[in-house]
C-alpha cells in the first residue's frame, strides 16, 4: 500500500545550506576587502612616489649634507690625530743649528731614523773641535747619547775632517721642550 500524506512535510536538513551561503557570502567580503586594500595600497604608493618626485632635490641635498659633515668629522678626527702625532724635528733642527757654527762647520748630511736616531755627518775644521761639538750636543737634554761612528781627514793639506755621529734621542723629552 501506498501512503500519500499531502499535508505533513518531512523535514529537511537546512544547516548545510547556510554553511555553504556563509562560505560564499565571506569569500565575496573578503575578495572585497583585498580589492579596496589594493586600490587604497596603490594611491598611496602612487601619491609617495609623487611626493619624492617633488622632494628629490631636497632629498638629495641632505644626503649631500650629511656626507660633508661625516668627512668633516673624520678630518676634525685627523687633525687631531696627526697633531697628536706630531714629531717635533722643528727644536731638534734649531738645537743642532745653534751648535754648529756656520764658519767652521758644514752640515753634510741630516738623517732622522724610526728608531729616534739622527745620523748626522758633519765636514767640520780641526780635530779638536771635534770634541767640543760632542760635548755641546751632548748638553741638550732630549739627546740621551752622542756616538762617534767615524772620524775621517779629508785632505792632507787640510785639517778639514768628516765625522759621523749618531745622536740618540729620548722622544719624551723632545715632546715635553716642544710643548712648552
Amino acid at each position: 500500500m501506498i501512503e500519500l500524506n499531502f499535508f505533513e512535510r518531512k523535514e529537511r536538513n537546512v544547516l548545510p545550506h547556510f554553511m555553504v551561503l556563509f562560505f560564499f557570502v565571506g569569500v565575496i567580503v573578503i575578495s572585497i576587502y583585498f580589492v579596496i586594500m589594493h586600490g587604497v595600497h596603490t594611491r598611496q604608493d602612487a601619491s609617495n612616489l609623487q611626493i619624492l618626485e617633488q622632494r628629490s632635490e631636497q632629498v638629495a641635498l641632505s644626503r649631500e649634507m650629511e656626507q660633508i659633515e661625516q668627512m668633516t668629522v673624520q678630518n676634525n678626527q685627523a687633525i687631531v690625530a696627526l697633531e697628536n702625532e706630531h714629531y717635533p724635528i722643528v727644536f731638534l733642527t734649531e738645537d743642532i743649528a745653534g751648535i754648529i757654527s756656520d764658519d767652521e762647520e758644514v752640515v753634510v748630511s741630516f738623517q732622522l731614523t724610526v728608531t729616534n736616531e739622527v745620523l748626522l755627518q758633519v765636514d767640520h775644521n780641526g780635530i779638536d773641535d771635534s770634541s767640543e761639538l760632542i760635548a755641546d750636543l751632548e748638553q741638550i737634554p732630549y739627546i740621551s747619547r752622542v756616538n762617534l761612528i767615524r772620524l775621517e781627514q779629508q785632505t792632507q793639506e787640510e785639517e778639514t775632517v768628516l765625522i759621523d755621529l749618531t745622536l740618540e734621542l729620548n722622544e719624551a723629552l723632545l715632546r715635553e721642550v716642544a710643548a712648552e
